[in-house]
């Protein structure tokens, strides 16, 4: 998919850690200076930003608010050539048999199965590549921290908003799972979709029949349409 107001700012990310695009650069590394090393607001730039995940015309779009940080695992995946090279591909929206990365079970057994929790019931419903193939996750916030912290605008942002206006467009199902106000307020055509799901559970968006409703049903059905 080409959106024709912005081009996509991911093919200038840097090839090596600090990952984070120069445009970027000044208010993450600016919004770093606040919190310890320590801290679950820090930005981790040692690892591959993850603005989305798979395939971004994908008829089911997952609402997150920016990609988690686990110690162990992700310096260790982020550091591995097969991670590095899907990681790109993803970015710059190359197609692939799991769109959706972080689902392919080739880059076990290091990654975390986070996602794989999260998408279960959806998986059993319709099946492992059907999900990766036709699930297409955006992020508010690219960058890796283990909690959230409200940061300045990024111009890299500008992208991230089109393409959720882009979903909204063609009606896809959208399912929020987390940040709804920042959300509505980026890209308010959000309120007008009749086809926008929240869960039950904002705590926990697992994305199943019990947290979803009616708009797990609409999801199902959207990807055994493209199956």
């Amino acid at each position: 998919m080409v959106l024709s107001s912005i081009s996509n700012p991911w093919n200038d990310l840097p090839d090596k850690a600090g990952y984070v695009l120069d445009t970027d650069r000044a208010i993450v590394e600016g919004h770093n200076t606040k919190f310890a090393e320590d801290s679950p607001f820090k930005v981790h730039l040692c690892v591959l930003p993850e603005p989305f995940l798979g395939r971004p015309d994908a008829p089911v779009v997952l609402l997150n608010l920016n990609p988690g940080w686990n110690k162990d695992k992700d310096p260790i995946n982020h550091s591995r050539p097969d991670f590095i090279k899907r990681n790109h591909e993803n970015l710059l929206h190359m197609p692939s048999d799991y769109s959706f990365y972080l689902l392919d079970p080739s880059l076990k057994p290091n990654r975390t199965d986070w996602w794989e929790q999260r998408l279960r019931a959806l998986i059993k419903a319709v099946g492992l590549k059907a999900v990766a193939q036709n699930v297409f996750c955006i992020e508010y916030f690219p960058y890796h921290s283990k909690k959230y912290k409200k940061c300045r605008p990024l111009p890299s942002q500008d992208y991230t908003f089109a393409l959720v206006r882009a979903a909204v467009e063609r009606n896809a199902v959208i399912m929020l799972m987390r940040g709804k106000k920042r959300w509505l307020n980026v890209v308010p055509s959000l309120s007008n979709s009749k086809r926008l799901f929240e869960p039950s559970n904002v705590r926990r968006p697992y994305i199943s029949p019990g947290n979803y409703g009616l708009g797990f049903e609409a999801a199902v059905a959207e990807i055994k349409g493209y199956t």
